[in-house]
């Protein structure tokens, strides 16, 4: 007997059940069920038919090791300042045993042509701060390359985590990238990889957006060069996903940022405790309801501005032992082979 697949229409008396949806294990139709846990590995596309035919109320552990929930770190390297103030980051997930996916972007660090804009942010000693004498980069300093300062990277292999490309040229990236053509697309990605392969000896298969900036064009152009991955969106409380261009699913998988960072809720106008209680509240309720989670760090933010808070998130919400801290593409990986 062929089992009916996921979408198969069940009969009114089971409506109830249908709408408990396997990849939100949160829902109402879940919390007070008499249910069981099962860990959803290769096969479970297999077990998804077999449960969604028997119309069973299930319970899935979704992710490896019996883990309760996904927490995901992205550190993105966009200036010569993110690459000299790494090492305080790679102590602290050394400490905590977190893996993490560094985001480097490739061409000239310009930073200092936003100077204008930095001086009229309400929080622009913070910001100065960040960027120290970076902000000079392509005003009274010479524009360099990034990814010749990302002096790391090896240790950063050797620790186990990940090195994905975070583009070309970031500051025009964000500015001109969404009204590229196929072409420009096409030629801005493959300068980025040119740059990433020479210093680094290998071709990255995770990819993320500077200022989360993707068109359709930048996205086709990720397609045709191969990449696993990227994270190109934020969405807050999201999951993984893949992405569409005029209907049609793209081999990637998209993992989005899921929460605002410290310094983001700053400039909104959090004082600084309330905005780590803002994301230690996100954070928790993500591993309450077992779910993934997605934050992102720059550098130079951490090592300069606020040294403390990342320890603090990581010893009050990470410490239990029950969370998976994998890299994107680890995560990428897990998730796309469970997907019905």
């Amino acid at each position: 007997m062929e089992l009916p697949r996921p979408e198969t229409k069940l009969s009114n008396a089971s409506k109830q059940d249908s709408n408990m949806r396997l990849r939100k294990p949160t829902e109402p139709a879940l919390e007070n069920a008499n249910s069981y846990w099962i860990s959803l590995y290769p096969n479970r596309r297999l077990v998804y038919q077999i449960l969604h035919a028997m119309k069973s109320k299930v319970r899935f552990m979704r992710w490896p090791h019996n883990c309760q929930a996904c927490f995901c770190l992205r550190v993105d390297i966009d200036t010569i300042r993110d690459a000299e103030a790494i090492q305080a980051v790679l102590n602290l997930l050394k400490d905590c045993d977190v893996k993490a996916t560094f985001f480097v972007a490739t061409g000239r660090d310009d930073s200092g042509r936003n100077m204008p804009k930095a001086l009229s942010r309400a929080d622009r000693g913070k910001y100065l701060r960040r960027y120290g004498l970076g902000l000079l980069r392509g005003l009274l300093l010479p524009s360099a390359s990034v990814e010749d300062a990302f002096l790391s990277w090896r240790e950063i292999l050797e620790m186990g985590h990940e090195i994905g490309l975070h583009g070309y040229w970031h500051r025009n990236w964000i500015r001109n990238a969404q009204r590229w053509s196929m072409e420009d697309a096409e030629g801005n990605i493959g300068k980025g990889l040119g740059l990433f392969v020479r210093s680094f000896g290998f071709k990255p298969v995770g990819f993320a957006a500077p200022g989360f900036v993707a068109s359709q064009n930048v996205l086709m152009a990720l397609q045709k060069n191969g990449f696993v991955y990227t994270s190109n969106s934020k969405l807050e409380n999201g999951e993984p996903l893949q992405p569409r261009v005029d209907g049609k699913k793209l081999s990637f998988v998209e993992m989005p940022v899921t929460c605002p960072t410290l310094e983001e809720l700053i400039f909104q106008g959090f004082s600084e405790e309330k905005a780590l209680e803002f994301i230690k509240k996100n954070l928790d309720h993500t591993i309450k309801t077992g779910g993934y989670f997605c934050y992102y760090v720059h550098p130079s933010f951490e090592a300069y501005v606020a040294p403390d808070y990342l320890e603090r998130l990581f010893s009050d919400q990470l410490s239990n032992g029950d969370i998976w801290t994998p890299t994107l593409r680890e995560a990428a990986e897990w998730w796309k082979r469970g997907t019905p």
